[in-house]
């Protein structure tokens, strides 16, 4: 093909896009938007709604941040995904067909628009306009509608009913309580099994001080957290000017109370949530407050089993772990009181620039099977308390059953770092008891036996077992040679 041709055909294609972007993609979407009943509105002009069908009314402003508040005295969180999605329906509607002339009946009842059973009625651009919702037309499966002022019936897919129907309930925000667990400095509880105060050390760390200082768990804190921020509301108790009695629904002596405390940076009052109790302990209602909202919430569950916990429930369980890789040696002493007893010893040495474990602390030592090396220092740096001695009782660690000592240095680093686990045992009926106290961190803890078999080694079992040569193999290389 010649240039001259190529340019030709190139140009009637550029005009060909010219006149699809021009004239086709814009004469479609006027198309559409003279078949919507609301052409004018968007969702950035939109201010409000006033919705009514058979579950009662609601009116729902946006603020100015561009959220939709439900409109109450009480609690105005909405439900963003059924606002957002009625906002949308609304917006989108299009008609399919329009009747009017000799094709509308003037009796409104043929179409139930002498009785809608859904109004919404929209603000925007300081506009309003109302559209009612009538029957269904069983044939086609679309609505007959109306907007006031005009005389002309509507029929439009039932995407617009099915997002204005519902219970007005369920356009409310359901999970009221609404907090960061990383803005929390403290979390107090008092409830069923006692009060206990928690606090914010670092980022990664909590400790508990009362009923007495010990390690709390981040993740176990973490999850009472999320627990508290999922309650679930069923029904909402709002004032609508009158004051609520607050004993009908068991806040006189409540059943729960939690008070978050955020950092100082954040400049944030404490947030209290109180969990108030009605009726009979297994088939008992339970209710929410919260500090600053004067609504009361039904809650759908009971909370026991999510937020009434014993103190042990939120202590931090592995307070003997470290990084396996950063261990170069390591140290075992099992029942050196006893005539049985032994001592282990396990050194990582560099032999032609590779990591090797020998069973010993020096290089002509036996070499270590590495994987059960380390096997044994990943369940020692597993070890979680089954259970913790009573606060206050007296334990003596002076003679252990089992003391285990590391020495740790990171890559790259000069300095040394040294952990040291102690273990004893005591007769508790006609169980023993595994006791263990990290010696930097006067606090002890028990572990199951299961556990304590899987941290006491044995030589026989560390020591790699060289590979027999094969016989059949060299016996055919000495044939071979004769």
């Amino acid at each position: 093909m010649s240039l001259k041709k190529t340019l030709i055909f190139g140009l009637l294609f550029a005009c060909l896009l010219l006149y699809i972007w021009k004239i086709e993609i814009p004469t479609e979407e006027n198309e559409k938007l003279a078949k919507r009943l609301f052409p004018d509105i968007t969702e950035e002009n939109i201010s409000s709604l006033k919705l009514k069908n058979e579950s009662g009314m609601a009116e729902f402003k946006k603020d100015k941040e561009g959220n939709w508040r439900y409109a109450t005295n009480g609690y105005g969180g909405t439900d963003k995904g059924a606002v957002s999605n009625l906002v949308s329906s609304l917006i989108r509607i299009e008609a399919i067909d329009t009747l009017s002339g000799e094709r509308r009946d003037p009796e409104l009842s043929t179409y139930g628009l002498d009785k809608p059973v859904v109004t919404v009625e929209v603000g925007y651009s300081g506009k309003r306009r109302k559209i009612s919702l009538g029957k269904l037309n069983e044939y086609t499966r679309h609505r007959y509608a109306m907007l006031d002022g005009e005389e002309k019936v509507f029929l439009i897919p039932e995407g617009l009913y099915n997002a204005a129907s519902k219970e007005i309930k369920e356009y409310r925000d359901k999970t009221p309580v609404d907090f960061a667990f990383l803005d929390l400095s403290s979390i107090s509880v008092k409830g069923p099994k006692g009060g206990f105060l928690f606090k914010r050390k670092s980022a990664s760390s909590w400790v508990a001080v009362k009923p007495h200082k010990a390690t709390a768990s981040l993740s176990a804190l973490s999850e009472f957290s999320r627990s508290i921020r999922n309650l679930e509301v069923s029904e909402f108790i709002d004032p609508n000017g009158e004051k609520i009695d607050q004993d009908a629904y068991g806040f006189s002596k409540p059943y729960l109370h939690i008070e978050l405390a955020f950092k100082k940076k954040l400049n944030k009052r404490p947030y209290a949530i109180d969990i108030g109790r009605r009726g009979k302990k297994k088939k008992g209602e339970f209710f929410l407050r919260i500090s600053g909202i004067s609504s009361i919430f039904k809650l759908k569950t009971a909370v026991d089993d999510l937020l009434v916990k014993d103190f042990n429930d939120f202590r931090e369980k592995k307070l003997f772990s470290f990084a396996t890789d950063e261990v170069y040696s390591a140290v075992f002493n099992v029942d050196s009181g006893a005539s049985d007893g032994r001592t282990v010893k396990l050194q990582r040495v560099k032999i032609h620039e590779k990591d090797v474990w020998k069973v010993g602390d020096k290089v002509a030592d036996k070499e270590a099977d590495e994987i059960f090396v380390k096997e044994l220092l990943k369940n020692l740096a597993n070890l979680e308390a089954v259970s913790f001695p009573k606060f206050g009782e007296t334990i003596s660690f002076d003679k252990p059953y089992l003391t285990a000592e590391l020495r740790l240095k990171k890559p790259g680093e000069k300095s040394v770092g040294v952990r040291k686990l102690l273990v004893v045992k005591r007769q508790k009926g006609k169980k023993e008891e595994y006791i263990c106290k990290d010696v930097d961190n006067n606090e002890p803890f028990i572990i199951s036996p299961a556990q304590l078999k899987r941290i006491i080694p044995r030589k026989e079992t560390l020591m790699k077992v060289e590979k027999p040569k094969d016989k059949s193999a060299s016996e055919g290389k000495e044939s071979d040679n004769n």
